[in-house]
């Protein structure tokens, strides 16, 4: 059994199984590489899947915060355009009444100055009167002036 051939043969079906086995463990250890990456992978993918959920949550409140945002700023200036139409209105108002305050104020002061006008110039026929009573004869004991041009006043006043 000490043929040549056979321990050539021998030797060559060892180096074949070792070279199986070493192809084997070559394999299975990209078979686990592999598995590990498709885990990792996949853990990846759940990670990308909730952190793409909480951004859209985000997103989804920052939309309302926006919105609410708006709609406040809206509510604003609405608000403020209704002030400054308050503000017209009422500036139109007090120039109106201003004005007609200072018609009225020109008027009383036109009525006044014509009474007081009539008040100095019946003061002044008075005089007259009295002076042209006095030039004829002197006859105004207990009368008035205004008697002695002829104008009697009624008993009741």
């Amino acid at each position: 059994m000490n043929d040549p051939a056979l321990h050539n043969l021998e030797k060559q079906i060892q180096k074949e199984s070792k070279l199986e086995d070493s192809t084997v463990k070559h394999s299975l250890k990209d078979l686990a590489s592999t598995e590990k990456g498709v885990k990792k992978a996949d853990k990846g993918l759940d990670k990308a899947g909730k952190t793409l959920a909480k951004r859209e949550k985000e997103e989804l409140s920052a939309v309302k915060a926006l919105n609410k945002a708006t709609h406040q700023h809206n509510i604003a200036v609405a608000k403020s355009n209704d002030a400054q139409k308050d503000l017209k209105a009422c500036t139109y108002l007090k120039q109106n009444y201003d004005a007609k305050l200072h018609q009225e104020l020109e008027t009383k002061k036109t009525q006044m100055f014509y009474s007081l006008e009539r008040s100095l110039l019946t003061v002044t026929q008075e005089a007259r009167e009295a002076k042209i009573a006095d030039m004829h004869g002197g006859g105004t004991e207990g009368r008035k002036p205004s008697e002695d041009a002829g104008f009697r006043q009624s008993a009741t006043a």
